[in-house]
């Protein structure tokens, strides 16, 4: 199973490498036209550390589990609401993603918070 986790961080970085080059080539001329240059560029820096991160879980196996999946969850929320508002740049979409960012890394935060509380996550203990 953690072998899963690896490819699909491995993936995930491909596709906000792919996703950056498709939006400064192919897409730079539609996307400033509408004014959405640095809200893609956006979602490809959050989408890519976010990948990072997930290669960083994922090396320590079962133990962050549940953060492993809220930062998947985030990069589908928050970045990929903002690769979808630049076609017709509704103010409603934006507002979406900043209002679920914050609720997401809130609830990641939180979860950091509780691990970091944790007997297994004291390095004294490990020792």
């Amino acid at each position: 199973m953690p072998i899963l986790f690896f490819r699909i961080a491995a993936a995930l970085c491909f596709l906000a490498v792919a996703l950056g080059a498709f939006g400064a080539h192919a897409l730079r001329s539609t996307i400033e036209n509408h004014g959405m240059l640095d809200a893609w560029n956006k979602a490809v820096l959050y989408h890519f550390i976010h990948a990072i991160a997930l290669f960083v879980l994922a090396l320590f196996g079962t133990t962050n589990r549940g953060a492993w999946w809220l930062l998947f969850a985030g990069i589908f929320l928050f970045s990929g609401s903002l690769y979808l508002a630049w076609p017709d740049h509704t103010a409603r979409r934006p507002l979406f993603s900043c209002g679920l960012g914050v609720a997401y890394h809130r609830a990641v935060e939180m979860k950091a918070m509780r691990w970091r509380r944790s007997p297994a996550a004291n390095i004294s203990s490990c020792a």
